[in-house]
């Protein structure tokens, strides 16, 4: 069998490089296109000849039940850490003129790591959307008024209680599965009235 189109490499909704990709069915005469973001996301911290981490993540955009699958890796540890943890952030703003109204709010920490790191340490992550049922897709200035922006947040916090932060932009989308979901919500309530 020969798909119509193997892949196509263009510009996505959010700017960024999007790939068609096939997917084979082996009892289907066509194949199936679904789509996926090229690239991931990756992030180093450091304090100069105290501590120096990279994280990285599988990709930048999520569907709204996807699973944040990444790794920290630890490269040099001379400072003592007491724990990790990794913050899933909204920030809400609103332009009304020449005035911009921001809230920042937590949704979710996910705590990584409890107790003190060493050099060459690898750290996997893996944080579950699904359980966090306040997560709405990303908008970015709707009608140049209004726009939900979402950050990881990894904090690193030492024995004395001092907090690093380095914190890198996500987007969240609304997947098939969500629409299902949303609709049988909406279904449930029209029948309860």
């Amino acid at each position: 069998l020969v798909p119509r189109r193997a892949c196509r490499v263009g510009r996505g909704a959010w700017g960024h490089e999007e790939i068609d990709a096939v997917r084979w069915r082996a009892d289907a005469e066509t194949p199936s296109f679904f789509c996926f973001f090229a690239g991931g996301l990756e992030l180093e911290v450091g304090i100069e000849d105290a501590i120096h981490l990279e994280f990285e993540f599988n990709k930048s955009k999520y569907a709204l039940h996807d699973v944040v699958v990444g790794k920290v890796y630890f490269m040099l540890v001379r400072m003592k850490l007491k724990r990790m943890e990794i913050e899933i952030r909204k920030r809400e703003s609103v332009n009304l003129g020449s005035s911009v109204y921001n809230e920042i709010d937590t949704i979710a920490k996910f705590e990584v790591m409890d107790g003190a790191p060493v050099r060459g340490e690898s750290i996997p992550i893996r944080m579950f959307l699904g359980a966090y049922p306040t997560l709405t897709p990303t908008f970015i200035m709707l009608n140049n008024v209004f726009s939900v922006r979402y950050y990881l947040n990894l904090v690193l916090v030492d024995v004395d209680d001092r907090r690093y932060f380095k914190q890198a932009e996500i987007q969240l989308w609304r997947g098939e599965d969500d629409l299902v979901q949303s609709r049988r919500e909406l279904h449930l309530v029209l029948l309860e009235k």
